[in-house]
């Protein structure tokens, strides 16, 4: 019969090493979910963001081809110069430009949303509403707000991490206790 029984303390500091571990991935998971969050978040914004823009474009360009055709009918009948005019078709230009450029943006970041949406990249997106108000501030501390974030979780157990495992190194320069009986 042989039998070893482990020096005392280091199977509770080989579980303290596995356990400091999980709760590390455990943080990891939660930082991960947190930036998903984030990101989608940013996604959803600038979406909105370019819906607006696509919708203020469109009566910027209504308005300034008004003007342009204003500013032909003058110079047509001689009220104006040709330069009024070539100033509000260069405009209007640059609005069809910048329209296309919005429209290009926001396909892309459509795409993008429907992948994280789990759903066809051609999946149309509705109209986005967002009713902007008035959050109040938590008064919680900034150390509080700071212990409570994933990244200073994690943080905190590798620390543990490194102390049971420095500690465990210590432990494993002691033999193990050996126990022979025939």
């Amino acid at each position: 019969l042989n039998q070893t029984i482990p020096f005392p303390g280091k199977l509770k500091t080989k579980m303290r090493v596995a356990s400091a571990l999980a709760k590390i991935s455990a943080t990891d998971t939660e930082t991960l979910t947190r930036q998903t969050i984030i990101i989608a978040t940013y996604l959803f914004y600038k979406r909105y963001y370019l819906q607006e823009s696509l919708k203020n474009n469109a009566v910027q360009r209504t308005f300034v081809r008004t003007i342009a055709q204003s500013e032909e009918s003058r110079y047509k009948a001689g009220e104006s110069q040709h330069h009024e005019w070539l100033l509000a078709t260069a405009e209007l230009g640059i609005l069809e430009a910048e329209f296309l450029r919005i429209k290009r943006e926001k396909a892309v970041l459509d795409a993008t949303l429907n992948q994280y949406r789990n759903k066809s990249v051609e999946t149309p997106i509705e109209t986005l509403v967002i009713h902007f108000g008035f959050v109040p501030v938590s008064q919680d501390s900034e150390n509080d707000v700071l212990k409570n974030q994933p990244e200073y979780k994690a943080y905190q157990a590798q620390l543990k991490a490194f102390e049971s495992q420095r500690k465990l190194a210590k432990l494993l320069w002691a033999p193990d206790f050996m126990v022979q009986a025939m």
